[in-house]
């Protein structure tokens, strides 16, 4: 069994291997307890003779039925938390039954400053509706605190599964749930007013006894007013079906009591209707329901429940703290309110905090259509109108160029029958007139014609350079200030005065911080702006070229904002519309065989973007000459095919030529030479250059700043890749920095769920993964398995999973890992191929 144990240990930083070797060798222990004096006895010699010591490690691994720590004899393991176990134990100086919590002599320095913290938040408390705390100390190594036994008890959470398992609940239940809660919130009363906090309130932690009488446990998280914190800037601490919305932002100093207000809530609408509050798949959707949507109406599920307690329930669970009960003997004053027939304090929502609230759910249902539709309406309308206009004129054409073939008929016939008559000779002579008439006539029409395709070709020309211009920020920001204008404007209509409306328009402005507007846009444009796009392009019959500007417009504008897939069908058509029309080597062609391999890069299909950047660097030196800027901006792109391959000197040589071309025909400080300088940074920072590297990403990051702006695309993607080179340096605090700032920028540029947001998001979070805040990180890395499981088969995405999936590892969270790295493998073989 030992060798089996010592084989399946992992590798890695010490203090990782250690904590999986932990939780590995009580697993044993746990599954052999037979075995477990024979096997404490080897892990301490196996661990002696590494350490060169004949002393024996004691402490951590050394719980067992029967075993005596310090005053106190272990008889049956109750349960095991983030921060140890507990035991039922015999104290033996005082013949007692006690819960034993214990801390292995392993964990962490943070770990044990949170337990010696529970036991003096523990400590404080001296209520019937709490575990007491009868004691702390240390015992060979193994902290432990020693509190009061729940004879017969269970948690809330077997208590609300038993209720659920009824086919119906009893007449009695409401009044008892509502007589339970009072006395959880009035036992919480008395720990705020002993300055604790406790953070993490959820089912396991509230113990009811054999008799119905709730107590609240385990203070593992407690905050104590009068202590310095121990949990850090950006720290999530809590569970987070349970947490609170100023818990989920871990702002610093913005977690008071009012917290736990809404944790009770939480819990209370559970007993209420037998469902959590906030329900997903994944910690990212719980989080956004938490911070952006209200859970359904109690009342709505469950029709027998009391209405007092469903507005009870409501108060307690309102987003903005100040909202909330302002302390726990409110909320419990509410309860007995109810409990006794008497009018509670609270009041349902009125009809403007409706309003409110259904337009913070909907934003886009009140105005993203109208601001979606104003930006393509009048580019396509014109350019369908003038299409029609220009239809009518071909048409007048054709129909006077009949005329004027019929007459020239009729002028030979007369021309024969002259000496038939004079009278024919004299009709023909005037249809020879009309002839020549209906043939100037003609001219005309076809100059018009042309003219209105010219027109046309402007139009499409000025309908491309609309869309090359969309701002997804810019719009989710008018989204936001025409919500915002619409629902100050139904306040007056609905006749709420100045005051209340002030205030409410505060409490949507406070709602709507954090909602991802940029991403709204994106949606939006998708469906209103891109689609209808594709519609009007289509139908141009008869004008190939002007089609396929538009298609590659429209496709060109969907990469650059993350719409990968859509943007597909429209590349493919503008390409085969140009070679159709044009031939293989005209410069339209080649501008679409760049950009065709643009996008299968961005796709991951580095292969096929290959050929094609291959293909249209041969055609672009031969049809504009080598030291056309156009051949630099194509070398830069296939640099970035061989950098996808591992082939980084090959890429550096590619785009060091092209940094110097550029230079030359584009200018120091143009948008090309700085992508270029990007891509020649990344490669250099790659190959351990770092020298050249910083000098290139310092001059790069600079001259973007100045030129173009802090939030432009250049100056996000620069001071990324320079902070990946900072890390190498051991600049870390000023790499964090960096990526902190680019993901700010990003997310308001691009939305949650752009490939460079994805990206930047799971390198932040390795940033603060290697210096221990695998919490903070944590919501980060699940961006990329979200991306993932969204189809997004990219390269960076899988190197993202692969990233989580070794954090997770060392947190010893192996059962999770398994699923990643299958779902990681599949989305490889769909992108790489099985002989990758």
């Amino acid at each position: 069994l030992f060798e089996r144990h010592l084989a399946g240990q992992s590798e890695g930083d010490f203090e990782d291997a250690l904590a999986a070797e932990i939780e590995a060798f009580a697993a044993l222990l746990e599954e052999h307890p037979q075995h477990a004096k024979e096997l404490t006895r080897l892990r301490d010699a196996q661990r002696s003779e590494s350490q060169g010591s004949s002393g024996p490690l004691v402490g951590d691994l050394r719980a067992a039925e029967g075993v005596t720590i310090g005053d106190f004899q272990l008889v049956k393991k109750l349960g095991r938390g983030g921060m140890g176990e507990v035991w039922e134990a015999e104290q033996v100086s005082l013949s007692r039954r006690v819960a034993l919590k214990l801390l292995p002599a392993a964990g962490s320095e943070r770990a044990q400053e949170f337990f010696a913290r529970e036991a003096r938040a523990g400590g404080r408390l001296n209520h019937p509706g709490v575990v007491s705390v009868m004691g702390t100390g240390e015992d060979e190594g193994v902290r432990w605190i020693s509190m009061e036994l729940v004879e017969g008890g269970r948690t809330l959470r077997d208590f609300l599964d038993e209720m659920r398992a009824k086919e119906e609940l009893p007449e009695s239940y409401y009044p008892e749930i509502a007589e339970l809660f009072a006395k959880i919130a009035e036992a919480m009363a008395v720990a705020h007013e002993a300055g604790v906090i406790h953070r993490d309130l959820k089912p396991a932690n509230i113990m009811v006894t054999g008799g119905g009488e709730p107590k609240v446990a385990d203070f593992g998280l407690a905050r104590v007013l009068d202590e310095q914190g121990l949990s850090q800037s950006g720290e999530v601490m809590g569970t987070f079906y349970y947490m609170s919305p100023e818990q989920v932002k871990a702002a610093r100093g913005g977690v008071d009591h009012r917290a736990d207000v809404f944790s009770l809530g939480a819990l209370f609408y559970e007993a209420l209707v037998m469902a959590r509050p906030f329900e997903g798949d994944t910690t990212l959707q719980i989080v956004e329901k938490i911070l952006n949507h209200d859970p359904p109406d109690p009342k709505a599920l469950r029709a027998r429940g009391p209405e007092d307690l469903a507005v009870i329930c409501t108060k307690a669970l309102e987003k903005d703290r100040e909202g909330r009960y302002d302390s726990m003997t409110e909320l419990a004053a509410d309860l007995r309110h109810h409990l006794a027939d008497e009018p509670i304090q609270a009041q349902p929502p009125s009809a403007w905090k409706r309003t409110v609230k259904w337009a913070r759910r909907n934003p886009t249902k009140s105005v993203a259509g109208a601001v979606a539709a104003a930006a393509f309406v009048a580019i396509s309308g014109l350019a369908w109108q003038l299409q029609e206009k220009t239809d009518e004129a071909v048409a007048n054409a054709e129909r006077a160029e009949a005329s004027a073939k019929e007459a020239a008929e009729n002028e030979e016939q007369a021309k024969r029958s002259a000496r038939q008559a004079e009278v024919l000779l004299d009709l023909a002579t005037a249809n020879a007139e009309a002839a020549e008439e209906s043939a100037a006539a003609a001219e005309v029409e076809r100059e018009k014609a042309a003219r209105r395709a010219e027109d046309l070709q402007q139009i499409s020309a000025m309908q491309s350079e609309q869309l090359s211009g969309v701002d997804p920020e810019a719009m989710g920001q008018t989204i936001r200030e025409r919500l915002l204008a619409n629902a100050s404007g139904a306040a007056k209509r609905m006749g709420v005065n100045e005051t209340e409306s002030d205030q409410a328009q505060r409490e949507l402005e406070e709602m709507l911080v954090g909602a991802d507007f940029t991403g709204i846009a994106l949606e939006v444009l998708d469906l209103h702006v891109f689609e209808r796009a594709l519609r009007a392009t289509e139908r141009l019959d008869g004008q190939p070229l002007v089609k396929a500007t538009l298609y590659q417009t429209i496709s060109a504008t969907q990469r650059r904002l993350g719409l990968l897939e859509q943007a597909t069908i429209p590349q493919e058509r503008a390409l085969e519309l140009r070679r159709a029309e044009l031939g293989d080597d005209a410069p339209s062609t080649i501008e679409s065989l760049a950009h065709m391999g643009a996008l299968l890069q961005a796709q991951g299909k580095n292969t096929a973007a290959k050929l094609l950047r291959k293909e249209a660097l041969e055609k672009a030196q031969l049809v504009f000459g080598l030291e056309d800027p156009r051949c630099f901006e194509i070398m830069v792109d296939l640099g970035e095919c061989y950098v996808a391959e591992r082939n980084s000197h090959e890429a550096k040589e590619l785009f060091r030529a092209a940094l110097e071309g550029l230079k030359r025909t584009r200018g120091e400080e143009s948008v090309s030479a700085l992508t270029c300088a990007n891509s020649l940074g990344i490669t250099l920072t790659d190959l351990g250059e770092d020298e050249e590297a910083e000098e290139v990403f310092s001059w790069a990051r600079e001259v973007a700043v100045r030129t173009l702006g802090r939030d432009s695309d250049h100056a996000v993607d620069l001071a990324h890749n320079f902070a990946r080179l900072l890390l190498r340096l051991g600049r870390g605090e000023e790499a964090g920095a960096l990526m902190r700032d680019a993901l700010e920028v990003q997310l308001r540029r691009g939305g949650a769920t752009h490939p460079k947001t994805i990206k930047i998001s799971a390198n932040l979070a390795l940033w603060l993964d290697r210096r221990g805040r695998f919490e903070e990180a944590e919501p980060l890395y699940r961006v990329s398995l979200e991306a993932l499981r969204e189809g997004r088969d990219h390269q960076d995405v899988q190197v993202m999973v692969f990233n989580y999936c070794i954090a997770l590892s060392n947190q010893g969270r192996k059962a999770e890992v398994k699923t990643f790295w299958l779902e990681a493998l599949e989305s490889m073989r769909r992108t790489a191929g099985e002989g990758d």
